[in-house]
């Protein structure tokens, strides 16, 4: 499940998760990361192995199974998530969450081969080319006695469409799928398992059931917020399933679980927030069900007359007739006035006569409407088209139609008709630079309006685009680089025209367009950019010289230099496939960077001793060798992660030097069992240098 957006639940207190749970998936993330950098026979992945067995075996003994979710940067223990800042469990979440995993379960009898076979198959990283495991077909999936893989994609929590039927793959998005998932895991972390599709009505008396738990209501309630939140962001036309399964999970709570939702953690901005979002997107009786009880929750309920007449309008708005779009806008419009201060829940007939005089003027105005244009406003366009004739009367038709279905969807409808000088007068009607500036600078733009602005524009769009990166929150700069990339290489020399006035924060994002373009403008050497005071610069060009055969080597030389601990790490990534003998010497003085952890220490080593010259092997024995205070003679240092990684590079790149010898005798005669294994690495289990 993707990053989660604002009002996602903050992640557990550790004391809320089992010590021993969260020592258990430390045990895994360090197998399976000890997998991707070591041999599956090596020493130090037996041992990790073997470590992550036994802490399962006591855990599994005190219950009969141990069901893990996952979500994009956390883990889900005894229905409880993970702190997403922890590091070893956020890459753990993310690797699953790359296999399309959206769980694992263990039982009791869990073997060894089994788990190997599991850590094997996690290491493959799907990010770079692997077939994700949750993508697999059925037959190709991996299958063992005692550990179970969950797929993303929460076959039994599909979508449903209206009359209860499941909703085929391709009518509603992944996104759509990923957040219906991710709020019925949420509220399903009770189930036992089945093979029914869980509509709305299932999730509902789950949730049901678990209200009442601090932590669940505040997760549950950050999904719902989140929710809302992205439906909000779309202007889709017609009735998203996404939409239509949220709003039924709503209207089937009870209102004593309504209220308990809707308590926020006592956070009254979020609870706000959450009725304005739903207000926006949601269908019209759960809007009505959630007003009424938050009204009644504030102490100032909803009197009986204008509950009915809400109610009315909500079952006319959820109807087919004509008059169902006036019913709708007018039931939120009403809830909207009565989300400012509550001011419509006192039964004065006054208050009454002015509200229904006001629906009463709205709906005379929509009868006259209607009997002045007999025709949808639609017909009228496609004639005018169809006889290339635009007159006032056409524009005003074009007017009601993007009122009534918004600019996007009427922009898809006159491109489906045949193209004619006609037809892009009316085009250029909708989507010019006032409406393209107009959508960036809103708090929620229509990212296909925006994506139509784009395309028509094309090359003089893309300074608009870059000042709303330099006024938008950082969030926002993904959506703004997509619609950069939309017009492919055509938008390199406006943005090269445009770099000398750039800020930092825009800079760092048109990097990111050479880079996905993979190509820069004519005039730009990125080199210049790689010593940037910047890091986040620096890191985005070394990674386009480090792409290409002929700068790869000064690129990875410039990454081993940076003091910037991410841009040393992708560099030294790509030293381990081949490095030169000036990048092992750089490799040699970083090794003493403080600023680096032992895991990263240990890589080094390993890519220094895979040069293969005596250079290397002497500073790989001074690594592993110490000299005894009392006697003057040599010994071996204390078997900590660099030098176990160490001993293993020597015997298995040098093991037929003479010089490797005493070092190998150490290792071989050692009381320490991890520094005996990595002495014995054997050459054949390494690629031939």
């Amino acid at each position: 499940m993707t990053s989660l957006a604002p009002g996602t639940p903050p992640a557990a207190s550790p004391a809320a998760i089992p010590h021993e749970l969260i020592e258990l998936v430390q045990e895994l993330a360090v197998a399976v990361h000890k997998r991707g950098i070591y041999p599956a026979s090596h020493p130090m992945q037996l041992g990790a192995v073997d470590a992550l067995l036994a802490r399962l075996q006591r855990v599994l003994t005190t219950r009969a199974e141990l069901p893990i979710g996952v979500a994009r940067s956390q883990l889900l223990l005894d229905g409880t998530p993970t702190d997403s800042d922890h590091p070893l469990l956020s890459e753990l979440a993310t690797r699953l969450h790359s296999h399309q995993l959206g769980g694992l379960r263990f039982t009791a009898g869990v073997a060894r081969d089994e788990l190997d076979a599991l850590v094997g198959a996690l290491a493959e990283s799907a990010l770079r080319g692997s077939v994700p495991l949750g993508a697999l077909d059925a037959e190709d999936t991996p299958r063992w006695p005692h550990v179970l893989l969950s797929p993303l994609a929460f076959e039994q929590l599909a979508l449903l469409d209206a009359d209860g039927s499941a909703v085929p793959s391709v009518s509603c998005s992944a996104r759509d799928s990923q957040l219906w998932g991710a709020l019925a895991h949420a509220a399903l972390s009770d189930w036992e398992g089945g093979d029914e599709i869980h509509s709305p009505e299932h999730v509902a008396r789950s949730i049901e059931r678990q209200l009442g738990t601090p932590q669940f209501d505040e997760h549950l309630s950050g999904f719902l917020l989140q929710v809302v939140g992205e439906l909000g962001a779309r202007s889709a036309e017609g009735e998203p399933a996404l939409r239509l399964q949220v709003s039924q999970l709503v209207e089937q709570l009870s209102d004593g679980a309504l209220q308990q939702l809707l308590e926020m953690g006592g956070d009254r901005s979020r609870r706000d927030a959450f009725l304005a979002g739903a207000n926006s997107t949601l269908g019209a009786h759960a809007v009505l069900d959630l007003v009424r009880v938050a009204a009644a929750q504030d102490g100032a309920p909803i009197s009986s007359a204008v509950l009915r007449l809400m109610r009315k309008l909500a079952r006319e708005a959820s109807g087919t007739r004509a008059s169902g779009r006036g019913a709708d806008v007018a039931l939120r419009r009403m809830v909207r006035h009565l989300l400012r201060d509550w001011t419509l829940d006192d039964p004065n007939p006054e208050e009454y006569s002015r509200l229904l005089g006001e629906l009463s003027a709205e709906g005379a105005v929509a009868a006259m409407d209607r009997r002045r244009d007999a025709l949808e406003p639609e017909r009228i366009v496609e004639i005018c088209l169809e006889v290339a004739l635009v007159t006032p009367s056409t524009e005003a038709a074009l007017g009601r139609l993007a009122l009534r279905d918004g600019v996007a969807a009427t922009l898809e409808r006159l491109q489906l008709l045949p193209e004619s000088e006609a037809r892009e007068s009316l085009v250029g009607r909708l989507l010019n630079e006032s409406t393209l500036r107009e959508q960036l600078t809103a708090e929620r733009p229509d990212l296909q309006l925006l994506t139509h602005a784009v395309e028509r524009m094309r090359v003089r769009a893309v300074v608009p685009i870059l000042q709303a990166i330099d006024a938008r929150d950082d969030a926002d700069a993904a959506w703004a680089v997509t619609l950069l990339l939309r017009l492919g290489r055509e938008a390199l020399r406006p943005l090269r025209d445009a770099l000398p006035g750039v800020s930092i924060r825009v800079l760092r994002q048109v990097l990111v367009v050479f880079d996905r373009l993979d190509e820069w403008p004519t005039g730009v050497v990125p080199t210049t950019f790689a010593r940037h005071p910047d890091p986040a610069v620096r890191r985005e060009a070394i990674r386009f010289l480090m792409r290409h055969d002929d700068t790869r080597e000064s690129g990875v030389l410039l990454g081993l230099r940076d003091a910037d601990v991410r841009t040393f790490h992708v560099a030294l990534h790509a030293a381990v496939r081949g490095c030169s003998v000036e990048g092992s010497r750089l490799l040699m003085k970083r090794y003493e960077d403080g600023s680096i952890g032992a895991e990263l220490r240990a890589r080094v080593v390993r890519t220094i001793a895979n040069v293969g010259t005596l250079e290397a092997l002497e500073w790989l024995n001074a690594q592993a060798l110490t000299t005894r205070w009392w006697s003057g003679g040599m010994r071996l240092r204390k078997g900590s992660p660099e030098v176990l990684a160490t001993i293993g590079a020597i015997a298995q790149y040098y093991r037929d030097e003479g010089a490797a010898v005493h070092v190998l005798q150490l290792a071989a005669r050692s009381r320490n069992e991890d520094i005996r294994r990595a002495a014995a690495a054997r050459p054949e289990m390494v690629e031939t240098r």
